[in-house]
């Protein structure tokens, strides 16, 4: 849905199967120190969004919306890459993600299959468009020393980087940034503070893995072996 969201719009779509919270948004206890008129406009804009009809009944549109943000309380995991964030409903080839837009508190809620993923994947992130160098044919991620480290930490800026974030319920599993210096590509696993060149395989190969996407894995295996 290209719907954009308040907070509070949010949570009056979780109350509906009594939510409390929603993963990666700020807590509804936020809403409590707001203007209490926040909440009548947000019910307003749901009707006028066509979530709600006039005599508040959830229509269609809004049933859709509902169950996909239900689905996506429910995941027993989370993959957040720059402003999105991934949750992963059971018996189902999709995904259902928010996006929060600009720096105010707005929200897109969609559900999108697996296997189109990749199209969004590339028209939001710039690194997975590059071409890989010859010799990241011959592994996936190479551990890089001590004083190649402050080098790499100089180099690092916001522009050009993917902050790849995978969560449990109630914890973070792992925590990468990705970046390129000088053409090469670049992460640094901020949990075990360890840094590596990494191919573009690898690249591929940790998003397609954490979203859970289908792919021939048989090339990719052999680098890992090596």
């Amino acid at each position: 849905m290209n719907q954009l969201f308040s907070l509070e719009e949010m949570y009056l779509l979780a109350n509906s199967f009594s939510r409390s919270s929603i993963f990666g948004l700020p807590a509804k206890s936020v809403l409590l120190v707001r203007d209490s008129s926040n909440m009548e406009f947000a019910y307003q804009a749901l009707k006028n969004k066509g979530i709600l009809n006039e005599q508040g009944e959830v229509t269609h549109a809004g049933a859709y919306a509902i169950r996909a943000l239900e689905e996506y309380t429910r995941s027993e995991k989370y993959v957040q890459i720059q402003q999105v964030i991934f949750a992963f409903p059971k018996d189902t080839s999709e995904l259902v993600f928010i996006v929060k837009i600009g720096k105010e508190e707005g929200y897109q809620l969609h559900r999108m299959s697996k296997v189109l993923v990749p199209q969004l994947l590339i028209k939001k992130l710039d690194l997975i468009n590059r071409e890989a160098m010859e010799d990241e044919e011959l592994f996936l991620l190479k551990r890089q020393r001590i004083e190649q480290r402050q080098k790499l930490d100089n180099s690092l800026t916001q522009e050009n980087l993917i902050d790849l974030r995978i969560f449990g319920v109630s914890n973070t599993l792992e925590h990468w940034i990705i970046f390129d210096v000088d053409e090469m590509l670049f992460t640094i696993n901020t949990q075990t503070k360890e840094y590596y060149r990494a191919s573009q395989y690898w690249l591929m190969k940790i998003l397609f893995d954490t979203l859970e996407i289908p792919y021939k894995k048989e090339g990719v295996d052999r680098l890992a072996a090596r």
